[in-house]
């Protein structure tokens, strides 16, 4: 695993989703406190009364690059395809043809603060970018490059739970 450069950009998700998305790319479940075994999904449960904290969205950022640093803003303003620089793994620590560049798996947990994904008039959970199938997420790296080689090499490479520390 490598260290992602710094200011490397990243989005996960996609906001211009029409369908759910795979549930590895971005899933909901309810939240710590839950009783149940909640498998993960591409749409958002009903919490109330099943979980403490409610809908959990999780953004997970793809883990393979084929080492050439574009930005979201350079691909779209050249007409290509959304992280295309990017792809998710094809089995854990493996990558497709072409993506030699394995980063660490980043995902981002989101709390919601909502319980029910439906309102009393039978509205559905949405998202600023539309239907709750259009979540997604954006990284820019902007951590201490030595911290973060640290954490790597001590944690991540070593299969070690280092919990927030290095």
């Amino acid at each position: 695993t490598e260290t992602i450069p710094f200011g490397f950009e990243m989005i996960a998700g996609n906001m211009d989703a029409t369908y759910d998305q795979p549930t590895n790319h971005v899933f909901y479940y309810c939240g710590a406190g839950n009783t149940s075994s909640t498998p993960m999904s591409s749409k958002p449960y009903n919490c109330t009364g099943r979980s403490q904290d409610g809908i959990i969205a999780v953004i997970v950022f793809p883990q393979c690059w084929d080492g050439v640093k574009v930005s979201a803003q350079q691909e779209r303003a050249n007409g290509l395809e959304q992280m295309a620089h990017m792809a998710y793994p094809t089995s854990p620590g493996e990558c497709p043809k072409g993506f030699n560049h394995v980063f660490p798996r980043l995902e981002e947990h989101v709390h919601l603060g909502v319980y029910n994904p439906t309102d009393a008039r039978g509205h559905f959970l949405s998202l600023s970018s539309g239907p709750y199938y259009t979540l997604h997420g954006d990284f820019i790296n902007s951590w201490n490059m030595g911290e973060l080689q640290s954490f790597i090499n001590k944690c991540v490479n070593t299969h070690v739970e280092c919990g927030g520390n290095p």
